[in-house]
């Protein structure tokens, strides 16, 4: 019975740890060039909003890193998901 309970909720938070990590933002306040890098542990996405020579709102993306992260996630989850049903199954 504890199988039919903890896989799922172990799924739901290894995704919500996923999402979290994908909007996960840290600023860089500095005098000339203030942004946000997104992602962890990669960083995927940079939103500029400032610069030397004034405000701005540039977005770069890098998909290979949004991919290498979503991969990378999903890779724990299946890893968890197995070591999970490896432990009920010898109990």
């Amino acid at each position: 019975m504890k199988k039919i309970l903890v896989i799922p909720l172990s799924t739901l938070l290894m995704v919500a740890i996923q999402i979290f990590s994908l909007i996960y933002g840290v600023v860089y306040d500095w005098p000339d060039f203030y942004h946000i890098n997104y992602g962890f542990p990669l960083v995927w996405s940079t939103h500029t909003l400032n610069t030397l020579i004034g405000p701005v709102d540039v977005w770069k993306i890098d998909l290979t890193n949004l991919t290498l992260d979503l991969i990378f996630w999903n890779i724990l989850v299946l890893v968890l998901i197995f070591l999970l049903s490896s432990y009920f199954e010898r109990n």
